[in-house]
């Protein structure tokens, strides 16, 4: 059986690998939906996908960060499979959020102001 002390540090540190990045890349693509809307132009639709995927990568990383809490009182924390696909699908968010970045940098470089 874990102590109460070595858990939650590594729950949190699960949280922030695991609901930080997709959270962030659902922001980021929210914000570009905004400005496009503003401008009276349609989002494309691999925006609408990067915003999807990440609404799903929330949604299944919240299930197994659920899973882990469950389990973790009983012996401990135990990282498997489940823990590699929500590090992946966090993964691939990140590099959604990074994209967003730069294509968001790009349009602005080019704006006459």
């Amino acid at each position: 059986m874990a102590s109460a002390q070595g858990i939650w540090p590594a729950f949190l540190l699960l949280v922030a690998l695991f609901v930080v990045p997709p959270a962030v890349s659902l922001g980021a693509a929210l914000r570009r939906v905004a400005s496009l809307r503003r401008r009276g132009l349609h989002p494309s639709p691999w925006l609408r996908a990067g915003a999807a995927i990440s609404v799903a990568s929330i949604a299944i990383n919240t299930v197994v960060l659920a899973l882990t809490l469950w389990k973790m009182g009983d012996e401990g924390l135990i990282l498997g499979h489940s823990h590699a696909l929500a590090a992946f699908l966090a993964w691939v968010c990140f590099w959604i959020w990074v994209a967003m970045l730069i294509f968001l940098r790009r349009r602005r470089q080019r704006a006459a102001y």
